[in-house]
């Protein structure tokens, strides 16, 4: 054997024994209306040591609609310090986007939400990758297909509340939801946030309770969006929450959401549907035109069908 092929065959051997970088990939194709928006919940294992991860992601269509897509990192949203990947195409195209995460250990979740830009429908080809880890540190958990609607308050993956509300004409709406605290009493820090649109005068969010009602937050007269911290009483099993919001003579547009940690379930909403919010959602029409305090409000507003929960503004 000559000594160029014992060189090779020595590198060979060398490389054979060196593992290949891991990475974990999840990837998403399908459609979208502007009827809807589709929220994946996504688990990202950062194993027993404590790591910096960064989520890289990849998105394209083939439509003019556009695409509007964004990764929320939720532990993030919930110590009031957004972060974020965003892609937004208004037309036919791809682009890219990352996130990276503080350092932390454990499985930490993201929210996957993808709207059209535009108001038809839109294909789509997304991918989420993260480089270090096995394949199986990142899982998509599933799905969740929002309807744009005025009115009515959605949850998301036994995570979060969404609201968007159009009125009319003035007084006060009023909205409840119930969320399960476990068997043993705890206090929660949640994360809510909030877009007002013309002639909002006030919002409130209550803790209901059998002692009487707990003000967790208020705002009134002038005021602007934002994301604040909501903090309960040490509570256990089904607590339910107030959300009012005092509309001006004229009417008005708000958005809110809130996000609870994973050491509680949020149910569901508590009554139907505000009959005081009486018009109904249309597409997304350009999403990121309006830009918030919050990722997930920014994000998820789209997904009612107004322009994007702090662009859930209508377009």
């Amino acid at each position: 054997m000559s000594r160029t092929q014992m060189l090779l065959a020595a590198m060979v051997v060398a490389m054979a024994g060196t593992p290949l970088a891991a990475q974990a990939t999840l990837n998403f194709a399908g459609s979208i209306t502007d009827t809807q928006t589709r929220v994946h919940r996504i688990q990202l294992d950062h194993g027993f040591t404590a790591q910096s991860l960064t989520l890289n992601l990849q998105a394209s269509t083939n439509s003019a609609e556009g695409l509007d897509i964004e990764v929320i990192d939720l532990a993030s949203q919930l110590v009031l310090s957004p972060n974020t990947a965003s892609v937004f195409l208004s037309a036919a195209g791809s682009a890219s986007d990352s996130l990276v995460t503080p350092s932390r250990s454990g499985v930490q979740e993201f929210f996957l939400t993808i709207d059209t830009w535009g108001f038809g429908v839109s294909d789509y080809n997304i991918s989420v990758s993260v480089n270090g880890v096995a394949a199986g540190a990142l899982v998509d958990t599933g799905a969740q297909n929002v309807g744009h609607a005025s009115g009515a308050l959605t949850t998301l993956h036994g995570r979060a509340f969404v609201y968007y509300g159009d009125y009319w004409a003035g007084g006060t709406d009023k909205t409840r939801f119930k969320v399960n605290f476990g068997t043993t009493p705890q206090v929660v820090k949640a994360a809510f946030e909030f877009d007002p649109g013309f002639d909002i005068t006030g919002l409130r969010v209550y803790e209901e309770g059998p002692g009487g009602d707990t003000l967790l937050y208020s705002a009134s007269g002038m005021f602007f969006g934002g994301v604040v911290q909501l903090t309960t009483a040490p509570r256990s099993g089904d607590v339910i929450f107030r959300v009012e919001a005092d509309v001006g003579p004229n009417g008005g547009v708000i958005d809110w959401n809130v996000l609870f940690p994973t050491t509680v379930t949020a149910v569901g909403a508590v009554g139907g549907p505000s009959q005081f919010a009486t018009d109904t959602g249309g597409g997304g029409g350009g999403c990121a035109a309006e830009t918030g305090s919050g990722a997930l409000l920014a994000a998820l507003l789209c997904l009612l069908g107004v322009a994007g929960l702090s662009r859930l503004r209508r377009a």
